[in-house]
């Protein structure tokens, strides 16, 4: 596995070409784990750093463990886009995540 380390607020990761189908996803799941006192957020953007947010990720404190997190999307996303996550707050790491209907 590759785990994204060191994110700090501000940081981005960027997919290009993303291909959500006709039917889309709705929901939004990532592993993460996060040391004692640590939180954060991945914001959930399409097309650019700026672009339209389609959802948010809260991270909690996570006891050093990996936990899987779910969020709603605000819309369905179909389609194909570049697909962007904005970081915000640091302590945590991310393993894999994934999109769901």
């Amino acid at each position: 596995n590759m785990v994204l380390t060191d994110i700090h607020t501000g940081d981005w990761l960027a997919l290009y070409g993303v291909d959500f189908g006709d039917e889309g996803a709705k929901t939004f799941t990532a592993a993460v784990r996060a040391e004692a006192g640590q939180e954060g957020a991945i914001e959930i953007r399409l097309d650019a750093t700026d672009g339209e947010v389609v959802g948010h990720l809260y991270l909690h404190e996570t006891d050093g463990e990996w936990a899987e997190v779910t969020a709603e999307l605000t819309s369905t996303v179909t389609g194909v886009h570049d697909l962007v996550f904005v970081f915000a707050g640091e302590g945590y790491n991310v393993d894999y995540w994934q999109f769901g209907k």
